[in-house]
This record gives C-alpha cells, sequence and structure tokens, in this order.
C-alpha cells in the first residue's frame, strides 16, 4: 500500500488534490466525530452530556470555526449528526438538541474564536520555538 502511495506521489503532488462536495461533507464529519469521542473521556462518566448545554455549545463551536460558508454545508444539520453518533440520540432528544442549537444560535453565543485570539496563539506558539 504504501509503495503505491509512494509512487502516486513521484507523479503527482496529493496535497493538491481536495476533497469537495459530499466528500468533502463526510471527512469533516468524520473528523468531528473523532474529536468529540476524544473529550468524552475528559469528563466524569456520571455526568450526563446529553442535556449538557456546554457540551453543545463546545460542539457548535468546533463546526462554527470548521466549516466555512464556502463548503455549503448545513452546520446545525452537521452538529445534530456528531451528537447522534457520539451520543447515540433517540428522535425526541434530537429535537430538543435542535430546539437547543436554535436558542444558542438565536442568543448569539455560537461564535468563532476571535482572530486576536489565534494570532496571540501563534505568537505563543513561535516564541516557544524561539527560545
Amino acid at each position: 500500500m504504501s509503495s503505491s502511495v509512494e509512487r502516486i506521489e513521484k507523479c503527482v503532488d496529493l496535497s493538491c488534490v481536495k476533497p469537495k462536495n459530499q466528500l468533502l461533507k463526510a471527512q469533516r464529519l468524520n473528523d468531528l466525530i473523532h474529536v468529540v469521542k476524544l473529550k468524552i473521556p475528559d469528563y466524569p462518566t456520571t455526568y450526563n452530556l446529553k442535556c449538557c448545554q456546554e457540551f453543545l455549545l463546545m460542539v457548535c463551536n468546533l463546526v462554527e470555526e470548521l466549516v466555512k460558508k464556502v463548503d455549503n454545508i448545513n452546520k446545525k444539520e452537521m452538529v445534530l449528526n456528531v451528537l447522534k453518533n457520539v451520543l447515540a440520540l433517540s428522535e425526541p432528544e434530537c429535537k430538543i438538541i435542535d430546539s437547543s442549537i436554535e436558542f444558542l444560535w438565536a442568543n448569539g453565543l455560537i461564535q468563532k474564536v476571535a482572530a486576536s485570539r489565534k494570532i496571540a496563539k501563534w505568537i505563543r506558539k513561535k516564541g516557544a520555538f524561539c527560545l
């Protein structure tokens, strides 16, 4: 398998070939599911994440940061799909989460990370490498 990839990489720069449309959506969904599953063990097992608004807000902010407008991906649908896969939600729970997402959006709680925070983090990271 790796020899095939090596042969192809000699002819074509694979980083230039990007997925689009449904393939991009599936890739982003899979990446988000993986990241959220990695975050879940950080919380106590007795804590019910299905009804936790802060966990929902964290997932919404992840999707907001990851999905760009030009990708044409429904962010609310993506959040619901991630949570269905990670938490095994029933249909009534999905409706409750759907209305919770609407509430978070209507009150302006779902936001991208500010550019100033990203720049400050980048500067700290570069500063650590210079030392």
